[in-house]
C-alpha cells in the first residue's frame, strides 16, 4: 500500500504539470491561432492520450489489481540476499497470489546480482519504492537527454519499467549520460545495454565494460560456474514465466524476417539499427524493452510501440519491421530523387533532431529523414 501512495504521489504530480501545460498551450494558441499549431498540437495529445490508454491497459491489471507493483525490484533484491546468503540466486523467487499461487525466479546474468548487493540490508518495501521513486526520476533524464518532451514519461514501455521496478531504467539513464564510469554499471543494471554502447559507437567505453566484466570473471568464478550450470533452468523458468516474450525470439519465421530487416536497416542507419535490435531480436525481451527505440524513436513508431497487448501478438518486432520498411523505402526514394509525401514523412521523423551524443566517436548515425 505505501508503494502505490508513492506511485500516485508521483502521478499526482505529473497530472498537475500536465494541466498546466495544457492550459499554456490553450492560452498561446488562443492569442495566436494557426492552423500549423493547431495540427502539431492535436496531434501531439493524440499521441498523449494513445499513450495514456495503452500504459493503463498494461499497468491495471498486474500493478493496479494485484501486488505486483515493483516485482522486478523484489525479484534482484532477493536474488543478491540469496547470494550474500550463501545460496543460489537463480533460485530466489517472488510469490504472488492474484489468480492462484505462482512465483517469478531471478534469471539476470551475475552482474545484475552484483548491482543490489549494496542495498541487501534495505527493507524490501523501502528498497521498492526507491527504485520505482529512482525510475520516475531516471525516466525524466532520459527524455531531457533525447529532447522528448515529458509527457512521454507515459510511453508503455517506459511506464511499464519503472513500474515493475525494473533497473533497465536507471541503466538507460546512466548510458545517455555519456559518463565512463557509468557503462559498466548500465551494462549490470541491464546486459542489452551493450548494443547501445554499439549503437553509438562508445568503442572506449565497450572496451571498459569488457575488461570489467573479464576482472568480474575470475574474481566471481565460482557465481559465474553456478550461473552456467543453472543456465538450462534458468531459460526454461524465463521462457515459461514470460510467455515467450515479446521479441521475435519466439517463433523462428518471425525471427528470420525481423533480423533481416534489422540487418537491412543497419545499412541506412547503423545507430537505428542496433538500438531497435533489442526489442526486435532480445531473448524473451519484456514489453519495457521498447524503451530502447526512444533514442531513434519517431511518433509513427512510438505510436506502434505502445501497444501492449500479449505477447503472442509481436508488435514491437512488427513495428520494427515496418518502421525498418519505410526507412528503406524512404533510402530508395533519394537515390531515385524521389520525395516522400510530407505525411508520411512526418511520421518517420525523429522527434527531435539531436546532435552526437556525449562519448561518442564518429557520426551517431545517418541523417534524420526530412
Amino acid at each position: 500500500m505505501a508503494i502505490l501512495v508513492v506511485v500516485l504521489v508521483c502521478a499526482g504530480g505529473f497530472g498537475a504539470w500536465l494541466a498546466l501545460r495544457a492550459g499554456g498551450w490553450l492560452s498561446s494558441f488562443a492569442a495566436a491561432p494557426s492552423w500549423r499549431e493547431l495540427v502539431h498540437g492535436g496531434t501531439n495529445w493524440i499521441l498523449f492520450c494513445w499513450f495514456a490508454d495503452w500504459s493503463w491497459r498494461a499497468a491495471s491489471p498486474p500493478f493496479l489489481e494485484s501486488d505486483k507493483l515493483g516485482l522486478d525490484a523484489r525479484i534482484y533484491l532477493r536474488g543478491a540476499q540469496a547470494w550474500l546468503n550463501g545460496g543460489d540466486p537463480w533460485n530466489a523467487t517472488v510469490q504472488f497470489h492474484d489468480a492462484g499461487t505462482y512465483g517469478f525466479h531471478f534469471a539476470a546474468p551475475p552482474p545484475s546480482v552484483l548491482l543490489c548487493v549494496p542495498f541487501a540490508w534495505v527493507a524490501e518495501d523501502l528498497f521498492v519504492a526507491a527504485v520505482i521513486v529512482a525510475g520516475f526520476a531516471a525516466g525524466f533524464y532520459i527524455l531531457r537527454s533525447l529532447g522528448l518532451p515529458p509527457w512521454w514519461i507515459v510511453f508503455p514501455p517506459l511506464t511499464i519499467g519503472i513500474l515493475s521496478g525494473n533497473p533497465v531504467v536507471i541503466g538507460m539513464a546512466l548510458l545517455l549520460s555519456g559518463r565512463t564510469w557509468a557503462a559498466p554499471i548500465a551494462f549490470a543494471a541491464k546486459v542489452y545495454l551493450g548494443a547501445g554502447l554499439v549503437a553509438e559507437r562508445r568503442w572506449r567505453d565497450l572496451a571498459i565494460v569488457a575488461f570489467a566484466l573479464a576482472a568480474m570473471a575470475v574474481i566471481l568464478l565460482p557465481l559465474w560456474m553456478q550461473y552456467a550450470a543453472d543456465y538450462s533452468s534458468i531459460s526454461a523458468n524465463i521462457a515459461h514465466e514470460s510467455a515467450g516474450g515479446f521479441s521475435a525470439t519466439r517463433a523462428a519465421p518471425l525471427f528470420a524476417l525481423t533480423a533481416v530487416m534489422v540487418a537491412l536497416l543497419a545499412l541506412v542507419d547503423w545507430r537505428a539499427a542496433w538500438w531497435l535490435a533489442v526489442p526486435a531480436l532480445a531473448p524473451f525481451a519484456e514489453f519495457h524493452a521498447s524503451i530502447f527505440a526512444l533514442p531513434v524513436i519517431s511518433p509513427g513508431l512510438a505510436a506502434l510501440l505502445a501497444m501492449a497487448g500479449q505477447p503472442a501478438d509481436a508488435f514491437a518486432p512488427w513495428a520494427i519491421c515496418a518502421y525498418a520498411a519505410w526507412r528503406l523505402a524512404w533510402a530508395g526514394a533519394g537515390l531515385a530523387g524521389l520525395h516522400m509525401p510530407e505525411p508520411l514523412a512526418e511520421m518517420g521523423r525523429l522527434v527531435k533532431p539531436r546532435p552526437d551524443p556525449p562519448g561518442s566517436t564518429g557520426p551517431a548515425g545517418s541523417p534524420d529523414p526530412a
